[in-house]
């Protein structure tokens, strides 16, 4: 019975961690669409004024387009690992 009692209380962490995993993702998804816009337009003015500043401002928006992407793929990937604890604690609690 001590095993179902440490199985439920992990199932109860995991379903926490989800659902902040779950909230981190759509946040992270609204950066990624705003890093990219940013990154977009900076590559536009870096073509058009062709000047260093630009250029500075274009690898900018980049590499911060970058971080943010890593940071989103990373939540997704731990997202998916938890969802798979979860689903692997159901069945010991359902066996």
């Amino acid at each position: 019975m001590r095993l179902r009692g440490n199985v439920g209380k992990r199932l109860t962490d995991v379903r926490r961690e989800v659902e902040r995993a779950r909230d981190t993702l759509r946040v992270l998804d609204e950066q990624v669409a705003y890093a990219a816009e940013v990154a977009d337009e900076a590559t536009t003015r870096a073509l058009v004024a062709a000047t260093p500043l630009a250029d500075r401002e274009r690898r900018a928006a980049t590499e911060d387009l970058r971080r943010v992407r890593r940071e989103r793929d990373e939540t997704a990937a731990r997202l998916s690992a938890l969802l798979a604890e979860q689903d692997e604690l159901l069945e010991r609690l359902g066996s």
